[in-house]
């Protein structure tokens, strides 16, 4: 991994802003800054992209995801994980659509252990809260490298998730579906 340095002190108002939710803060910051739109600004390699979506800011992200390039929508922290990776463990269906559509491969992108956002709601995200964010996941994820969720090393877990949320009879609908 390369270093770099980054200024934490200069972007505490955007992270801040980004942990609130606080889109008109953030804005005003960005547009004094453009640079700050895809900039490092926490410890964790975060750019406000994922401190919002760690926050379940669905508003928030879907404003930010209109600013930024589609491939710096795959901009990774330093566990590996995209934006879709930490929405997807939330509710915020709406931004996870917004990602999704901006840049289709992001279903298919890796953290640095293999895992696929569709992992992080089956496996992270809370039964309760995750169900619609799963169903949405499953339906745009495909069977495709470089991820191969539903055949690779996660697909057990990524399963065991699915089931546990209570999708076993509408899983086996979809399985049944894929292509050999």
């Amino acid at each position: 991994m390369d270093w770099i340095e980054v200024n934490l002190n200069y972007y505490q108002p955007l992270h801040l802003a980004a942990k609130e939710g606080d889109w008109k803060t953030a804005k005003r910051f960005i547009d004094s800054d453009n640079t700050a739109l895809t900039a490092v600004i926490s410890i964790q390699g975060m750019t406000a992209l994922h401190v919002a979506a760690s926050s379940s800011h669905s508003e928030f992200i879907e404003n930010l995801v209109q600013l930024i390039p589609a491939e710096a929508l795959d901009a990774r922290d330093e566990r590996g994980c995209n934006a879709l990776h930490y929405v997807a463990i939330g509710e915020a269906v709406n931004a996870a659509k917004a990602l999704v559509d901006k840049n289709p491969t992001l279903p298919l992108s890796m953290e640095s252990l293999g895992q696929t956002p569709l992992f992080f709601a089956a496996y992270w995200g809370a039964p309760s809260k995750s169900k619609e964010m799963l169903w949405y996941l499953s339906t745009v994820t495909t069977n495709d490298f470089p991820s191969y969720p539903f055949t690779g090393p996660w697909s057990g877990a990524l399963i065991l998730g699915i089931t546990a949320a209570g999708f076993n009879g509408k899983l086996m609908v979809y399985f049944n579906s894929m292509p050999d």
